[in-house]
């Protein structure tokens, strides 16, 4: 659950961004514009940006306060927005225009991380149907064939088949996992 409340923040990052950036393009600061992205975005999201804006409004350092957020907030996306954030502090420049170009490359990004997922949702889907397979085979043998399997159940041949059988199941299942799995 953790994990999916990371990515949906994730996700809605580069629209965040690209809010704050449309708020300074229009003159307001920066502390306004975090405020409008805290009224304007979901509460996942708004929720963040609202305690930023409070910290900065309470007089917190605006480098420990964005720091902060992107702590709260997590993952590699919220700390580049802070980093550029902090090196704008220190650098000047047109903010507005750096974190218009941020929040393309956020969604590039984003793009990026789900083209792997649907490369292999064939292959994840094959997988699954051929890890149930068996299980549903054995199923219906127990349906059609109970006293074959009854003579199986009765056998030390035949209770080590069926076991040797499941160890090889969750082999495959892991081995094929272990072939799906996408490096970041």
């Amino acid at each position: 659950r953790k994990r999916r409340r990371e990515i949906a923040t994730q996700e809605r990052l580069a629209e965040a961004v690209s809010l704050v950036a449309s708020a300074m393009r229009s003159g307001r600061s920066l502390h306004q514009a975090i405020e409008l992205a805290a009224t304007d975005l979901d509460p996942l999201l708004g929720s963040t940006f609202r305690r930023l804006a409070d910290r900065t409004g309470l007089g917190d350092p605006m480098d420990e306060s964005i720091d902060a957020w992107a702590r709260d907030v997590g993952g590699p996306d919220a700390r580049l927005v802070a980093g550029v954030l902090k090196l704008h502090r220190r650098t000047g420049g047109s903010l507005a225009a750096t974190l218009a170009n941020l929040a393309a490359t956020l969604r590039e990004s984003r793009g990026a991380a789900r083209e792997p997922e649907s490369l292999t949702a064939q292959a994840r889907l094959s997988a699954t149907i051929l890890g149930l397979l068996p299980i549903g085979f054995f199923l219906f043998l127990s349906i059609v064939a109970r006293r074959d399997l009854q003579a199986a159940y009765e056998m030390p041949a035949g209770i080590a088949a069926i076991g040797l059988g499941l160890g090889l199941l969750v082999a495959a299942i892991v081995w094929i996992r272990h072939l799906l799995r996408v490096e970041q």
